[in-house]
């Protein structure tokens, strides 16, 4: 194998961090060769998923194979299909987003988006279902580029940030939402942001045909569109 998809799970880091004790995905995938018995591996992220965010990652298994994939997703060449539970109900069906934005910020760990010095960030949305009751929809988000929180953050300026993110919804918002909810939809939201990397098409090597992966949303977010009646893809 060459290259390694996963069901990232959230709350689990796509890279190694400070602290050493957390486990991530490359860790995961080295640990579960050594179970195996399997040697010389070697695992290299070629694209990466915030820790809260579930879903598709991809892993190359040596350089040359990582430097392919790299160059694919620098050339936009890598189509990324994401899902988004969001407070608020958006004025329109699809739009598209391109405002730039900032690296992240080394104090806060925010990004924002800026008209002068980011980086180009395109993501295009479609409304796929509403809960007008609980004031929340469901958004299909497929970014052109591949920024730092750039769902997050496009999300939020444009007035409905996803649901359960600490970082990009005020605690005005926050509270506003569990608060007239059924409890349990309240406690569904408290563990994990509701963003998943739902499908990636790519081509896996020079001489061979694109493929789609796809990856099943995880526990908590499903029963929730199952109890806010959102379709669940």
């Amino acid at each position: 194998h060459q290259i390694v998809a996963i069901n990232k799970p959230p709350g689990m880091p796509a890279q190694a961090t400070r602290d050493q004790s957390i486990v991530h995905a490359v860790a995961c995938l080295e640990a579960l060769d050594k179970t195996r018995g399997v040697r010389g591996r070697k695992y290299v992220l070629v694209h990466r998923l915030d820790k809260e965010t579930s879903g598709v990652l991809l892993i190359a298994d040596g350089n040359e194979r990582a430097s392919w994939l790299t160059d694919r997703f620098r050339a936009r060449e890598v189509d990324k299909t994401y899902l988004a539970v969001c407070f608020g109900i958006p004025t329109q069906k699809q739009f598209v987003e391109r405002s730039p934005l900032s690296e992240i910020d080394k104090k806060t760990g925010d990004v924002r988006a800026v008209r002068a010095g980011g980086r180009s960030a395109v993501t295009h949305f479609e409304l796929l279902g509403v809960n007008t009751e609980l004031g929340i929809s469901l958004m299909r988000c497929k970014p052109e580029t591949g920024r730092s929180h750039q769902i997050r953050v496009h999300l939020q300026i444009n007035g409905i940030p996803i649901v359960g993110d600490k970082r990009y919804t005020t605690p005005e918002v926050r509270a506003k939402g569990p608060a007239t909810w059924l409890s349990t939809l309240a406690e569904l939201t408290a563990v994990h942001h509701f963003l998943h990397a739902q499908a990636i098409r790519f081509q896996p090597a020079p001489d061979q045909p694109a493929v789609m992966i796809q990856a099943p949303l995880p526990p908590r977010m499903l029963e929730f569109l199952r109890l806010a009646k959102l379709p669940s893809a």
